[in-house]
């Protein structure tokens, strides 16, 4: 007889639902400095981790409605007196991270010397929190959330020179007030 066993026929009527293979995606777009979202910003007050021993929380002013809570390794650094009412940078764009159990919503920038064992803060002259920080030569708008990830090849990017100055290969970080500074001189900025 010509009839097919039930089995058989079930399997060929599961390959003629299958859907068919999805199309590749597209490249990954190559990230620039423009892609990531600087802002002038002011630490409102920060205190240790109840969890971690290297951990800062800090509540932090970055020009919106409410401020943002962000968590920093900086301990080891940055005495807490000299974390309270500090302006400095932070990266807006990231997206929220638990540490610890605690969600951070953005991340400091702070210079450091090539073997990690200073670090401190990139800071902006008088800037309004919220200012977003320019690189001249590099124009467009900030991506959406970013993942910590994906950003390594922007981040390798930034360091200071030899007077301190904060740069995105050879474009300083700008605001309406002039440059950004560390205190490290020819550092890595993270």
């Amino acid at each position: 007889s010509s009839r097919v066993p039930a089995a058989e026929g079930e399997k060929r009527r599961r390959r003629r639902r299958r859907k068919p293979a999805p199309a590749p995606a597209a490249p990954p777009k190559e990230l620039t400095i423009t892609d990531l979202d600087i802002r002038v910003a002011r630490i409102i007050k920060a205190w240790k981790h109840p969890d971690a021993d290297s951990l800062y929380v800090e509540e932090i002013d970055v020009g919106e409605e409410k401020p943002r809570q962000v968590v920093s390794g900086l301990v080891k650094f940055i005495p807490v007196e000299k974390m309270q009412d500090r302006t400095v940078l932070v990266l807006a764009n990231l997206k929220p991270a638990k540490m610890r159990g605690i969600m951070s919503h953005a991340m400091v920038l702070c210079a450091s010397d090539a073997e990690h064992t200073k670090v401190d803060f990139v800071i902006p002259p008088t800037s309004t929190p919220g200012e977003r920080v320019t690189f001249p030569g590099y124009t467009g708008e900030s991506s959406g959330l970013l993942d910590i990830k994906v950003i390594g090849s922007v981040l390798d990017g930034l360091r200071t020179n030899e007077e301190g100055v904060a740069l995105y290969k050879d474009a300083p970080f700008t605001t309406s007030a002039g440059v950004c500074k560390g205190s490290i001189p020819n550092g890595n900025v993270r």
